[in-house]
């Protein structure tokens, strides 16, 4: 397990004082990277061997937001790996050892050059080791669209979205599609889907499909073909 510490800022926080779910993700995707570049897979490393971790799938659990000014631990670790995908837990917990938030996910080993997954190799799996998985609900990494979704009007990728490997970094995409999101609405679960990586230039366009306690932002290109699929669930 590898964990960081830290508390809450306000730039972190929504008009409530709790944290956002894009701020969550932040911290998760933050973590991991420490973790990588703390056994020698940082990104300098995977640049230079030409390889890279991308995120396919987010299931994200709160039992309760992150407050304003709160002392946290964030923590991570692999889990699992089989051919080209690897499997890792986070969570988010308070001084008192409090679970906070819970999250899965799933990520793909990628030759950068050729553009397509590769195997993992052994000695990558070796630099992270294993712990046991978080016992949450496992969901299929798909995410259903289903009805006739709302059309929103487009976004364009900004340069402040683009991150390190040169494409819209997994954080942007739900911060946009949770501004869809009704006032008042508390996401207690999130799923995403990962489906294609925007760059700078492209453009984005947004559809809700609203539901009881669920609501569903897509993310597509001019053609209709996903970026992101992100499911919110109160």
């Amino acid at each position: 397990m590898y964990q960081i510490n830290s508390r809450v800022r306000y730039s972190e926080v929504d008009e409530a004082q709790n944290m956002t779910m894009s701020a969550i993700v932040n911290y998760f995707q933050d973590c991991a990277t420490f973790h990588s570049h703390d056994v020698g897979e940082g990104i300098e490393v995977l640049s230079q061997k030409k390889r890279a971790w991308l995120l396919l799938a987010w299931n994200i659990e709160v039992y309760r937001y992150p407050k304003m000014a709160e002392q946290i631990t964030v923590a991570t670790w692999a889990y699992a790996a089989e051919k080209f995908y690897g499997y890792r837990n986070f969570t988010i917990k308070n001084e008192q050892g409090e679970l906070l938030v819970g999250a899965d996910s799933v990520w793909v080993w990628l030759d950068v050059e050729k553009g397509r997954p590769e195997r993992v190799s052994g000695d990558v799996l070796a630099a992270y080791g294993y712990s046991d998985r978080l016992p949450m609900e496992q969901l299929s990494r798909k995410v259903r669209i289903q009805g006739e979704g709302q059309k929103e009007e487009p976004i364009s990728v900004r340069k402040h979205y683009i991150d390190t490997n040169h494409h819209m970094n997994n954080g942007q995409y739900i911060r946009l599609a949770q501004d869809y999101l009704p006032q008042g609405f508390m996401v207690k679960k999130l799923r995403a889907e990962y489906k294609k990586a925007a760059v700078y230039g492209d453009v984005l366009y947004p559809e809700v499909y609203s539901g009881e306690d669920k609501i569903t932002v897509t993310l597509k290109d001019a053609e209709g073909e996903i970026y992101i699929a992100a499911e919110f669930l109160s």
